[in-house]
């Protein structure tokens, strides 16, 4: 919720023509995810956790726009998926970082929950021709957000070929 939405608009709109005036050979990209005034890319987050759901969502819908997280209406840029997953695991026996530590979802039962899940998330996402790119969320975990594809620490959570796997396949 912007308070004041004019500004809010004409800030992000200002903000894209000088980015544009100083280097027009990158694109630029007004804001993650969410209220797009003027961008040459359109991102959004998404953290459905069940694969079949999300990919429902990512259909282009018979208005022939795509899933926005805000109203605005997509103008035909390359569309990108720039969080998605977010899924929370903390090991049977491990001790959470902070009481409060989260992800989005319920967070699966056993790490091949998890790979099954992120595995589906990514083939929803892969399934749809106009989705240009996507980045997972996150990777590595942060202070309460236990989400991350490695610990606080940077050690290994998981077994990192078979991420790599479902990445790349």
């Amino acid at each position: 919720v912007q308070p004041n939405p004019a500004e809010h608009w004409r800030f992000h709109s200002d903000i894209y023509e000088l980015t544009r005036t100083l280097d027009p050979s990158r694109p630029a990209h007004d804001s993650s995810g969410y209220c797009h005034v003027k961008s040459d890319i359109w991102t959004v987050h998404n953290y459905t956790q069940d694969p079949d759901e999300l990919g429902k969502l990512l259909d282009v819908g018979e208005d022939g726009q795509p899933f926005r997280n805000h109203p605005d209406s997509y103008e035909g840029q390359p569309y990108l998926i720039d969080e998605f997953g977010g899924i929370k695991w903390i090991p049977e026996g491990s001790t959470p970082y902070m009481q409060t530590s989260w992800g989005y979802g319920e967070g699966p039962k056993t790490e091949e929950e998890f790979y099954l899940r992120l595995d589906g998330q990514v083939k929803a996402i892969r399934a749809h021709g106009h989705i240009s790119g996507f980045c997972y969320t996150q990777l590595t975990d942060v202070e309460q957000e236990q989400n991350g594809i490695y610990r606080f620490d940077r050690s290994q959570k998981f077994d990192t070929a078979r991420i790599r796997t479902i990445f790349t396949q």
